[in-house]
């Protein structure tokens, strides 16, 4: 066997490699022959996915010491604590998680989750030579994390979250980010870019500071067009970042997640009406009492269309359950209901 793998050509071998999915298949292709073992190697190591902290130390160890960190392209650590408590990551450990960033020079995506949000002195920009297209981070939003990603000059796609408040700013935009999901303090440093589709949760509590914070997304008018707005607190607060948006954002396909409100809708629908190419919108009724039913979304989805018709998609949240309807024709068509949701991992507003 071994004759004649090593008789098959590298081209062939990768061939077959890219057909193999399990990792046990893979290892075994490892030690099969050395015409299979670059390929497989190369197939592994390509993407990283670390969940435990002990193989995360180890892995980053032999990152460090071995050829093989130029195959990565994929490297997450999220540490999975329903598998138990997570033990404190000592700064041995982001020592060796740092050595491993600079050493991975071919990395596209990377994903890290610090449960203290602290160590965010592993990002080093003269130290870090790779390019990402994709990130999502959960550190303090601190000047180690602006600088590092102000050198990120092919990022497209941004996820950062956060504890604490923000204490640094971005001073460039960058200018591949297409998707960006932070709170609120993070986007408004980030609407230089050419975004085109974001979610922001609202963490800003006074709300005046809120509005004018999202009048800035004006900036964004010839690109954005997708927005999905997290925990907004009541229907009131609703109705005055709707004005906002559709002031801002007249220019959205997809937009949501606003409370519907149970009285004056006629406010809501007088937002409604500055929203020219809105096709998609997504409205939580979770506090109307009793929730409406299905012949009252059918109702409520109809009664938007009137001073929004462009609309096609309405999207009903109420608690964990969403409810999707299509304009079918003449008629509102129940499309789906889909039990235990989460909107924050709800990715409507990602395929706009």
């Amino acid at each position: 066997m071994s004759q004649v793998s090593a008789s098959i050509a590298p081209e062939v071998c990768s061939q077959i490699v890219q057909w193999v999915d399990r990792r046990r298949d893979l290892l075994v292709l490892c030690v099969t022959c050395k015409a299979f073992q670059r390929a497989a190697e190369c197939k592994l190591y390509s993407m990283m996915y670390l969940i435990d902290v002990n193989r995360a130390q180890q892995a980053c160890r032999t990152l460090i010491t071995t050829g093989r960190v130029s195959y990565v392209r994929t490297f997450v650590f999220h540490p999975d604590s329903r598998r138990g408590p997570i033990p404190p990551l000592k700064p041995v450990f982001w020592s060796l998680m740092q050595g491993a960033l600079n050493a991975m020079r071919n990395l596209e995506s990377l994903t890290i989750v610090d449960p203290t949000f602290s160590n965010t002195w592993i990002f080093d920009p003269d130290q870090i030579s790779f390019q990402l297209r994709e990130s999502k981070l959960r550190f303090t939003w601190d000047n180690h994390i602006a600088r590092f990603l102000e050198g990120q000059k092919k990022l497209r796609v941004l996820q950062f979250y956060e504890r604490q408040p923000i204490s640094a700013t971005i001073d460039r935009p960058l200018p591949s980010l297409r998707m960006l999901d932070s709170c609120l303090s993070i986007a408004t440093q980030l609407i230089s870019s050419p975004i085109s589709n974001m979610q922001v949760v609202m963490d800003v509590e006074d709300v005046q500071i809120a509005l004018t914070m999202l009048r800035k997304f004006a900036n964004l008018h010839k690109t954005l067009r997708a927005l999905n707005l997290l925990d907004i607190v009541d229907d009131n607060v609703s109705l005055k970042i709707f004005n906002s948006v559709s002031r801002s954002c007249p220019q959205l396909i997809h937009l949501g997640l606003l409370p519907l409100p149970v009285h004056h809708r006629h406010k809501f629908h007088h937002c409604l009406m500055d929203m020219h190419s809105l096709r998609s919108i997504e409205l939580d009724i979770a506090r109307w009492t009793p929730p409406p039913p299905t012949i009252a979304q059918r109702a409520l989805a109809a009664e938007l269309k009137i001073y929004c018709p462009t609309i096609c998609t309405v999207t009903f949240w109420i608690g964990g359950t969403r409810c999707r309807w299509l304009h079918d024709g003449m008629v509102w068509i129940s499309q789906s209901v889909d039990l235990n949701q989460y909107p924050n991992l709800n990715r409507n507003w990602h395929s706009v």
